[in-house]
């Protein structure tokens, strides 16, 4: 992971103003502003639908439904003005202007294009293959260069080397036209130079990167260990003798990454991930102090205290008044518990959906939220920052945190493409269930009036009496049967997207304290998918299939091996809630992570049949007295667990 011998190894540390204590008590009450990112943020995603709140001085109520309002019911925004005549044409209004569009371009087989060689020479080339290894490829045998890197001549500064990220089209990435000229220069020499000066730019580097050899160790190192720099904020100097910007690097380097590892395990996905980490420092370490009884206020208002540095050091916790030094075991048990606590102690705040998934509640909805509901916070932008603080630091430690979050929220957090309708439709019936009939094809094949639907171009958000228009003067804009897919696309972006997106931003940006970069060049957000966040935090319930690799990589001291055997009969013949509660009592958490349990251990105790098992939870221990039945191994383990609470037994 080290940087190239040429190059200047990276800082380990990003500039702070902060006081430099590392301990962080949490007993005081939080201030309401949010501390800013460093880093900071990315724009809203491209194409989204504007979505005009109408005020409303009226507080959240709980009966209200999640449905767009009917045109012509009285009492609501969808009805006919007053003096409008029930016949006249609705307002002329046209989706073209408002619906995301294909940010794809479409640029039809072949792709014709010019390559001017260095002598002046022009050649005309069809690109079968809309992408930048074949453009490479052709280049090479029209110049008989080794490594030939090329320029768009009419824009100097088109990003020719983002194509490299799977999935871009080269059209889009370079900008380019049919008839486009390309300038074709031998890179060879400059390459060499430039990686022998320690000034070899990323964006060269992806420029050319499909006929370089990745498989040597070295440009992979030298490319991890510019990216941890740059998210370290400490390439400034670099930056300026290289001539680019961090943040166009940074670009460079997300497309170099997801080249690279998009297509691997997620195990090596990870392992990339914590490579580009700050190096952690022996000594260095946070120490999180929170309390039981008030863990939510005190686990949140402690992690919005925390730089960014701080962030990015070892991390401990200390629950006050247990006695537990924290290497590994008080971590897991506080990420597990602030998941099951989070909705328990913030329900105005979050939410649970049919399906069991987490989402924070509308925006518009956690506005009018009391500071009273809100953990001691004076906004909520303040809180979700936090959360996303806790998610940041479960996923850089590969604990989880035991319960899921929607796909569709991670999406947003994570992701900044447009969202097409099928793709909406199924997130809704992922997150509803699918008796939802917007969720069904019938709500596009049947007529509105079949259906008993009369909608406008507006929607009443859940669980309030506020509308939203999903266009401008939507609300008096009737849908008909032939622009309805429309307004479904707006309805169900407004619904799980624009609706979400001031949480959604202030839960990225907690992510982005703890790994640094913005949404696109995020290591974690990256490389990880949606589904693929939503299951690293959530981990997975003892199933059969987790219980036999937790018998697979346990080791047994041979002293107990009987009542070891007594243990795993009572697992298999248990069910999940069991399971879970054990795996809680011996390693902190009741779920398994991503990557499976990794190590397990059961070794003797003293006592006989009257004495409670025992537990390491930082190494994964269980330790059992000399039980003389399986009955009583079963008694006292069923008690441990239901008197443990936390490293103590109460």
């Amino acid at each position: 992971n080290e940087v190239t011998s040429n190059e200047a190894p990276p800082s380990n540390e990003v500039p702070s103003n902060e006081a430099p204590s590392n301990e962080v008590t949490s007993n005081e009450v939080p201030s309401n502003e949010a501390p800013s990112n460093a880093q900071g943020s990315d724009d809203a995603p491209s194409g989204e639908a504007p979505s005009p709140a109408k005020s409303s001085k009226e507080a959240p109520s709980n009966e209200a439904a999640d449905r767009t309002p009917a045109r012509g019911e009285g009492g609501r925004f969808g009805s006919l003005s007053e003096g409008q005549d029930a016949g006249a044409s609705p307002p002329c209004w046209s989706f073209a202007s408002t619906v995301p569009g294909d940010l794809s371009c479409s640029p039809g087989r072949p792709w014709a294009l010019k390559l001017v060689l260095p002598g002046g020479e022009e050649r005309n080339l069809s690109l079968l293959e809309d992408t930048l290894e074949e453009l490479l490829k052709e280049a090479a045998k029209a110049s008989g260069f080794r490594l030939p890197i090329v320029r768009v001549i009419e824009d100097a500064d088109a990003p020719v080397g983002l194509a490299v990220e799977p999935g871009v089209p080269l059209c889009r990435a370079a900008r380019l036209v049919h008839d486009a000229r390309l300038a074709v220069e031998d890179f060879e020499k400059t390459f060499v130079d430039t990686l022998a000066g320690g000034l070899l730019r990323l964006q060269d580097l992806a420029a050319v990167a499909p006929l370089l050899a990745w498989e040597k160790p070295e440009l992979p190192r030298l490319l991890l260990g510019r990216l941890r720099s740059l998210l370290e904020g400490s390439c400034e100097a670099w930056c300026k003798a290289a001539g680019c910007s961090a943040e166009s690097e940074l670009s460079y380097g997300r497309a170099l990454l997801r080249f690279l590892y998009a297509d691997k395990p997620l195990e090596k996905r990870l392992e990339v991930i914590k490579q580009l980490l700050p190096v952690e420092k022996r000594d260095d370490k946070t120490l999180l102090k929170v309390k039981r009884k008030q863990f939510l206020r005190t686990a949140l208002s402690g992690l919005q205290k925390l730089s960014a540095v701080q962030l990015r050091r070892q991390f401990a916790v200390q629950f006050e008044g247990e006695v537990a030094e924290d290497h590994g075991g008080p971590r897991r048990d506080f990420f597990g518990t602030f998941g099951a606590r989070l909705l328990a102690e913030l329900p105005a705040l979050w939410k649970q959906l049919p399906r069991g998934a987490l989402v924070p509640v509308a925006d518009l909805v956690a506005e009018l939220t009391p500071k009273s509901k809100m953990a001691g916070f004076g906004d909520a932008a303040s809180v979700y920052r936090a959360c996303g603080r806790a998610c940041g630091l479960a996923a850089r430690f590969g604990d989880v945190v035991g319960e899921e979050f929607a796909e569709f929220f991670l999406h947003q957090v994570a992701r900044d493409d447009t969202v097409p309708l099928e793709e909406l439709q199924k997130q809704l019936s992922h997150a509803e269930g699918p008796g939802d009939i917007r969720a069904s094809q019938a709500v596009l094949s049947k007529p509105l009036v079949e259906l008993g639907l009369q909608p406008t171009l507006s929607r009443i958000i859940s669980h309030t009496q506020v509308e939203v228009e999903l266009v401008p003067g939507g609300r008096d804009v009737e849908v008909t049967d032939d622009n309805k897919a429309e307004w479904l696309q707006l309805h169900l972006h407004n619904k799980l997207y624009g609706s979400l997106r001031k949480a959604a931003d202030s839960f990225r940006e907690g992510i982005l304290d703890v790994f640094g970069g913005s949404r696109r060049t995020c290591p974690l957000l990256v490389l990880l998918s949606p589904s693929e966040l939503a299951r690293l935090w959530a981990g997975a319930c003892v199933g059969p299939e987790q219980l036999r690799r937790w018998r697979e990589v346990a080791v047994v001291s041979q002293e107990v091996q009987k009542q070891a055997d007594w243990f795993w009969e009572l697992l298999e013949e248990g069910d999940e809630e069991l399971r879970g509660g054990i795996l809680k009592f011996a390693t902190g958490v009741h779920r398994i992570g991503g990557l499976g349990l990794q190590c397990f251990e059961v070794q003797p105790a003293d006592g006989g049949d009257e004495s409670l098992p025992g537990a390491m939870t930082c190494a994964n221990m269980l330790q059992l007295p000399r039980y003389t039945t399986k009955a009583a191994l079963d008694k006292q383990l069923r008690k441990a667990i239901e008197l443990c609470d936390g490293f103590q037994v109460l």
